[in-house]
């Protein structure tokens, strides 16, 4: 609600605050200031002038979740296919040397 304050031009607020009966004159500061108290005083209207949405119970709640519908899951995931090494298998020994050589230490 507040950032819209700060994004409207002062003839949009300006208009805002003349449809709501506040004090249009001033710079915009002053009027961004009575639309922002307007606003803190009426949260139920955002800065369009829609009137937003306020929490309230839920017209579909379950008394027991024994209650509610049951839908089952079924969940597959694709497997990719399995595919050969693309250059031939290094020796470990080679590799594992090359690790030692790099300064890294296994225990």
């Amino acid at each position: 609600m507040r950032s819209l304050t700060y994004q409207a031009s002062k003839s949009e607020l300006a208009d805002f605050a003349s449809k709501r009966e506040l004090d249009t004159s001033g710079t915009l500061d002053d009027i961004r200031r009575r639309v922002r108290e307007y606003l803190d005083r009426h949260p139920e209207e955002d800065a369009e002038g829609y009137p937003a949405a306020v929490a309230g119970p839920s017209t579909k709640t379950f008394t027991d979740a024994r209650d509610a519908p049951r839908t089952p899951v079924i969940l597959t995931l694709p497997v990719p296919p399995l595919r050969p090494p693309s250059s031939p298998v290094a020796d470990d020994t080679k590799v594992i040397n090359q690790i030692r050589k790099w300064g890294c230490r296994f225990g």
